[in-house]
């Protein structure tokens, strides 16, 4: 029953460069409340820091004047309740965590068509998302497909707006200028030798870079040639978990600016 957004008139049209962006957006934990010595969080903070990481990203395009987008959905955009001490933190229920995450993502990619020529989206599911306990869950059954079909549902007007069709809701991959990104949440792959053999042999070919989340804090290596990017978190540090394990760090995202040589320049963009 809802309806599909109309686009508005866009910012920046049909501009012409070397390079475009790519927009990790990862581990938004949507639900999750929590405010301690090392940090807060809530829906509101979490509202605000989507918007900063917007104006962020354009204030990063025009220094760049890049031309296109590629937003990764990297999975956990919800908080969910797997667990009997985030079910405890949780201010919003997980349906309410679905549809503030979907109305969010949503907002994000449809203000991003106004500046960028083209916005290409590639989503994978997070481990939060799962609807039983871990040893039960199925691999299919994960909340964040619904927060991509809604918004790919709402955004089905905006011409330059694409969702990049996945292998798998685990595992999916776009191009580049003519490099290839592999898109993982992170919680089925080690980023090792192994680990980064295994995900290239079942997609077929090797890739230039794997972009990945999970671990809440951002990050950049390289093996046997192929860069592996990190995305942190929204929430960044200071629940229950983070402070018993002793783990502190800013809330942050993260922007490549990409041309056909590759990644010209990481920009981890923390938040407040």
């Amino acid at each position: 029953d809802y309806k599909p957004l109309k686009p508005e008139e866009r910012k920046a049209i049909q501009v012409k460069s070397d390079n475009d962006l790519v927009i990790m957006l990862s581990d938004l934990h949507i639900g999750q409340t929590f405010h301690s010595a090392w940090g807060n969080y809530d829906l509101d903070i979490a509202k605000d820091r989507m918007n900063q990481y917007l104006n962020k990203i354009i204030e990063i395009k025009d220094r760049h004047n890049s031309e296109n987008c590629f937003v990764t959905l990297q999975g956990d955009m919800i908080s969910n309740s797997i667990h009997k001490t985030i079910a405890i933190t949780n201010r919003e229920n997980v349906i309410e965590q679905v549809i503030e995450a979907s109305e969010m993502v949503t907002a994000f990619l449809a203000e991003l068509s106004k500046y960028f020529n083209n916005v290409t989206v590639a989503s994978v599911v997070g481990n939060h998302s799962r609807i039983d306990k871990k040893e039960d869950a199925l691999k299919d059954e994960r909340l964040d497909t619904l927060i991509e079909w809604y918004a790919k549902k709402k955004l089905e007007d905006f011409d330059n707006i694409k969702f990049v069709e996945a292998f798998d809701n685990t595992f999916t991959s776009f191009v580049v200028r003519d490099k290839h990104y592999f898109v993982v949440h992170g919680d089925y792959d080690t980023m090792n030798q192994g680990g980064l053999a295994k995900l290239s042999m079942m997609a077929g070919y090797f890739p230039y870079c794997v972009l990945f989340g999970h671990r809440h804090f951002p990050a950049t290596t390289e093996i046997n040639g192929i860069k592996l990017v990190q995305s942190g978190s929204l929430p960044g540090s200071g629940d229950d978990h983070t402070i018993e394990l002793r783990l502190s760090g800013k809330p942050s995202q993260t922007v490549l600016v990409c041309s056909t040589n590759g990644i010209e320049c990481n920009y981890t963009v923390e938040l407040v």
